[in-house]
């Protein structure tokens, strides 16, 4: 399968599908405020006073939880309705959105931060651009961007793959994602007005490398 095969919303559509089919597991299997906890301190040693925070592709939650001990307010957005009903189990005072990172329901400079994991990598190349620009539009000014993103093994820019799903009984599931290298990340960050302040390795539970890029809106 390519990217020609597919429209980027049936990619979207791949990615619900996904993630409604395997929040239980997910949710059992994967814990991202341990796996990348460091990242996460990072983040969480960053935040202003008060401050309002968007987790975006929050799952279920699991980070988000971690946030709100120091934020005063968590939002979380999600593509799968399923994964959000996950975060109010976990919490049920964080508020929950059901919406696509490429267009975010919020006005101009709503947020004092947002934290992105690894989520960023559903979204299609063709998309990243708006995507990131909407992560600038809705931050405040000075506002924080705490990034993780699945990089290539290889030496190459980016590589799209759809996998399948390993979830138990999710064969007819495809896992869709788009792997981004630190130096195209960069590139679309700065163009868009992201100043990078911090860059930083993280292994998966499946032991896939990330990085965490901490990026701040320049006015």
């Amino acid at each position: 399968m390519s990217d020609k095969a597919l429209s980027k919303q049936q990619k979207y559509q791949l990615v619900h599908e996904d993630y409604d089919g395997t929040a239980g597991y997910y949710q059992e299997r994967y814990n991202a405020a341990e796996e990348f906890r460091v990242q996460l301190i990072d983040f969480i040693l960053s935040l202003p006073p008060h401050a309002v925070v968007l987790d975006c592709g929050s799952g279920p939650g699991k980070e988000a939880c971690v946030i709100a001990k120091s934020a005063q307010k968590v939002v979380a957005l999600d593509l799968s309705a399923n994964m959000l009903t996950k975060v109010k189990e976990n919490n049920p005072m964080i508020e929950i959105v059901h919406a696509n990172m490429n267009t975010l329901p919020f006005v101009n400079s709503s947020f004092d931060a947002i934290w992105c994991s690894r989520a960023i990598i559903h979204i299609p190349q063709e998309d990243l651009a708006q995507t990131l620009t909407e992560f600038y539009r809705v931050l405040k000014r000075d506002g924080m961007l705490g990034l993780l993103f699945r990089i290539p093994d290889e030496v190459i820019a980016m590589k799209e793959e759809f996998l399948p799903e390993t979830a138990p009984h999710s064969e007819h599931l495809v896992y869709y994602r788009n792997l981004y290298s630190e130096v195209y990340m960069k590139d679309v960050l700065t163009r868009i007005g992201f100043a990078i302040e911090k860059k930083d390795p993280g292994v998966s539970i499946d032991n896939e490398v990330s990085l965490y890029m901490r990026a701040r809106k320049v006015n």
